[in-house]
């Protein structure tokens, strides 16, 4: 038996001090993501023929190859060099204006756009990171909104809140 599935069934006797190990069901819903995100052995066979290599970064920032399974700390890219290089390639301008806030996670994201993504399309968002998200929220003001939003209206017009970056306050709308 799993321990994660015994502390479910037994957590009334389990030490409090296992109690952290029982997992949220948001941790469980990335894993099943990440497993259906997972191609064929033959996909990954075919794409390295031709140089090409698929990476996930979980929400810790941490790097994998696609395809390694579990993914954890231990199975996670660990070169310096690599990291710098591959990390450097990501980086893109801090656009105060883009930044969204999920009304069904309460998460913080930045408008994205590249050769394929344009901003402002439901792919063209990243998640900002955690600790760069808490240092951002210490500035956010929160406006009052209704808990229903009308479909006439649209969430993406809905204002959540606003913000002070380099002495200009900006809008932060939402997203579903």
């Amino acid at each position: 038996m799993a321990l994660s599935s015994y502390l479910r069934r037994q957590w009334w006797r389990v030490p409090i001090g296992l109690r952290g190990f029982c997992m949220a069901d948001e941790d469980k819903y990335l894993e099943l993501k990440q497993l259906k995100d997972i191609k064929s052995e033959e996909f990954y066979d075919q794409q390295a023929h031709k140089r090409r290599y698929f990476y996930y970064i979980d929400l810790q920032g941490r790097l994998f190859l696609e395809d390694t399974r579990p993914k954890n700390i231990a199975t996670s890219l660990k070169s310096a060099k690599f990291l710098r290089f591959f990390f450097s390639q990501l980086t893109m301008p801090f656009l105060p204006e883009t930044l969204r806030i999920s009304l069904s996670t309460g998460r913080l994201y930045h408008g994205v756009q590249t050769k394929h993504v344009t901003s402002g399309s439901p792919d063209g968002i990243a998640l900002v990171r955690s600790q760069l998200a808490v240092e951002l929220g210490k500035h956010i003001d929160v406006h009052d909104f209704p808990d229903d939003v009308d479909a006439e209206q649209g969430v993406r017009d809905l204002v959540i809140g606003d913000f002070e970056w380099d002495s200009q306050r900006y809008v932060i709308h939402a997203i579903e």
